[in-house]
């Protein structure tokens, strides 16, 4: 299991657990509240990030690169 975590501060944070090629699952957590989601804008709807703020403009580049992750090569430096 992949698990993937976002910090953003005042109690809050997200993190991303991949299990499987397309299994994945969002837990929140929120001042001591934590919450379990099966996508990503139901866990930014739980964390109230206002559009605008830098924690959802974070939120939102960190969901987008799970979505799509640079692509990898296995090509060895010179």
């Amino acid at each position: 299991m992949k698990v993937v975590t976002l910090d953003l501060g005042g109690g809050m944070s997200a993190s991303c657990h991949s299990v499987g090629p397309t299994g994945r699952w969002f837990v929140g957590y929120r001042k001591g509240t934590s919450a379990l989601f099966a996508d990503a804008q139901r866990l930014r709807r739980f964390l109230s990030l206002p559009p605008g703020t830098p924690g959802r403009q974070a939120f939102d580049e960190w969901a987008n690169s799970l979505e799509h992750p640079e692509p990898t090569t296995n090509e060895s430096p010179d």
